[in-house]
């Protein structure tokens, strides 16, 4: 941070407002580019997280350097399955075959139902660092407790490059799994919640 002295046998008010004013203004600009750093960084990663109902501009322009070969839902029972009851585990495995080294490559996923975007996530928002990639794998997005209540959902499924300015691949809205209620609550989400009675 930058600082400045006072001489106690002169002190000049006028020189010392404006160093005062001059340090202001060097934080705000200072503030402001790092505001403009982190927003041009969150435009990066809302691409891949797009959530128009179509894929982004780049979808086509793909460059395949990895590709993702096949999703698949993964049950309680660890079999694979496409039906699932509310508040079971969930998870999705997204296999995937890398052409070149490719250095902490980012992984995302987002959920719709109907039209309508229930959640986006990537491996870089969750803080997994994939580490180098090549040849063959898979990556899983792993949900303890399943808070979708019934219908049926899409996923998209898509991998970037670490900084999110190179997409390797995506696949839009092309795999489903099915949520089935045992309970009498509605809507899309399950909310963990609970009443409580005061009588006064």
């Amino acid at each position: 941070m930058d600082t400045f002295e006072i001489n106690d046998e002169e002190i000049n008010v006028e020189e010392i407002m404006q160093k005062i004013r001059e340090n202001i203004k060097r934080r705000k600009e200072n503030e402001d580019l790092r505001e403009n750093e982190i927003r041009d960084s969150y435009q990066h990663q809302d691409q891949i997280m797009n959530q128009n109902n179509n894929p982004p501009r780049w979808a086509d322009e793909s460059n395949k350097d990895i590709e993702i070969t096949d999703v698949k839902f993964i049950d309680k029972n660890k079999k694979y399955n496409d039906n699932f009851i509310s508040s079971d585990p969930l998870t999705v495995r997204i296999f995937y075959e890398s052409h070149e080294k490719i250095n902490s490559p980012v992984f995302g996923i987002i959920f719709y139902y109907q039209d309508t975007y229930c959640y986006g996530t990537t491996t870089e928002f969750k803080g997994c660092d994939t580490g180098l990639v090549y040849g063959r794998g898979y990556v899983d997005f792993i949900v303890e407790k399943l808070p979708l209540i019934a219908g049926e959902f899409e996923v998209t499924v898509a991998v970037a490059s670490s900084d999110y300015k190179t997409q390797y691949d995506w696949h839009n809205r092309l795999y489903s799994f099915n949520v089935h209620n045992q309970m009498r609550d509605l809507g899309i989400f399950s909310v963990d919640g609970s009443w409580k009675v005061v009588q006064q």
